[in-house]
């Protein structure tokens, strides 16, 4: 069903004011062009905005080994999930060829649901020279998950494990594309896959292309390669949705995307009822951040891809040049003081920032820092030279605790009705 009329969105569009986090915004925004090309029905898109509201953005996204919606209805995968009471929504499948599925699930349950997922994932071994129930019985479970950078070489090591007699299972590749398959060995066998693996190297090298070595690897950093960012979901849309969409790159935002900026670029005071909430919230540090210094002199602070989304841009202090990070908060998380000369910003300790790198580009997750990191590391020794904010700041009598993530009822996976074209 195509967008008539941007108006009539309104009403149901409330969520996406609410949102904090840049790349829920992001994924929001790439939903809301496929719902106008009738590429999302009506009833998919509320709940996609339903789930980011009550989450507040807490979701991880995870790549599932099945053909289509359908397949993971049947594979008892989602039962499980609603029988231990994990929070989850089924997300549209952006490219139906490619072997995968993607749920969000909510990060409060994500322990419950690794534990879930591991099961799952073990039932889908694809053999090899044996299932993981007749490996585990010969083994009496003694084995080790192994990534090794040989994707494509399927063949090969099929017929060297089986010359070499090593007993192993191949589970599925969560990552395809990354160059590394990984299998579960006995442990008795790994001197032999070790072994096979120099030869193997050797091989590649005569051929003038450079591997890197095997790891041996935990249960929870194999899901680990599971995971997407919203950009990289996004980029997981087939050649066909990117062309169809692609004549929204470059626009100016939509009437109801400028009432989101709007809303969202409201600077405010430290005298405001969310700073107080702030200040008085100890999973939250204080960043003071110089506007002449940090806001001005940054590369990318006040650009369009920054300033288009309503978020807030600082250069990171003590990086320069090749090193310059810039710093992206909302900005319902920044207020003004020292007439309007410095901002303060405030970042979750334990939670990761979004951090530009000097080339613009959002640095990958596990390359940034924490809240305290980047606190104690570059902004620790920064003085505050404000004068009002002693003056005007009243520490209220009753301490503010921000509000609670509502419980959120059990999501069920949204029937994906046909598409129209």
């Amino acid at each position: 069903m195509a967008i008539q009329s941007l108006g009539k969105l309104g009403a149901f569009m409330d969520p996406f004011f609410k949102l904090t986090a840049v790349g829920t915004i992001l994924l929001l925004q790439h939903f809301y062009r496929m719902y106008r090309e009738g590429k999302l029905s009506r009833k998919e898109f509320q709940s996609i905005q339903e789930f980011s509201k009550l989450t507040k953005g807490n979701f991880s996204i995870e790549n599932v080994p099945v053909k289509n919606v359908q397949e993971l209805e049947k594979s008892g995968l989602l039962q499980s999930l609603e029988e231990r009471g994990i929070r989850y929504l089924a997300l549209p499948d952006l490219n139906k060829e490619d072997g995968f599925v993607q749920l969000a699930v909510y990060g409060a349950d994500k322990e419950v649901f690794r534990s879930t997922y591991e099961r799952f994932l073990m039932s889908r071994m694809q053999g090899g020279e044996h299932d993981l129930q007749s490996l585990n019985n010969l083994t009496s479970g003694r084995t080790n998950i192994i990534s090794v950078p040989a994707e494509g070489e399927m063949q090969l090591i099929q017929e060297d494990f089986a010359s070499l007699q090593v007993n192993y299972a191949v589970l599925p590749d969560l990552n395809v594309g990354d160059g590394e398959i990984q299998l579960v060995v006995a442990n008795t066998d790994l001197p032999k896959v070790e072994h096979w693996y120099q030869m193997y190297q050797e091989k590649c090298l005569s051929e003038g292309k450079k591997v890197g070595d095997f790891k041996v690897v935990g249960m929870e950093e194999y899901q680990e390669t599971g995971k997407l960012t919203e950009e990289a979901y996004v980029d997981t849309a087939s050649k066909e949705l990117k062309e169809q969409l692609q004549k929204y790159e470059g626009k100016e935002p939509g009437e109801l995307e400028k009432q989101l900026i709007e809303k969202e670029s409201e600077m405010k005071g430290v005298n405001h009822e969310q700073y107080l909430k702030l200040h008085q919230d100890p999973e939250y540090i204080e960043l003071t951040i110089n506007e002449e210094a940090l806001v001005k002199k940054s590369t990318f602070a006040g650009s369009p891809s920054v300033e288009k989304y309503g978020m807030f841009g600082s250069r990171v202090p003590q990086t320069w040049g090749k090193e310059e990070l810039t710093l992206i908060l909302p900005t319902d998380r920044v207020f003004l003081t020292d007439n309007g000369q410095t901002f303060i910003g405030f970042v979750k300790k334990t939670e990761e920032p979004l951090l530009l790198g000097a080339n613009g580009k959002p640095l990958p997750r596990e390359q940034r820092m924490n809240g305290k990191e980047l606190y104690e590391r570059h902004y620790h020794t920064t003085k505050r030279d404000y004068k009002q904010l002693e003056r005007t700041v009243k520490t209220p009598e009753k301490r503010i605790v921000p509000d609670e993530v509502p419980q959120i009822e059990k999501i069920k996976i949204p029937k994906i009705p046909g598409r129209s074209r």
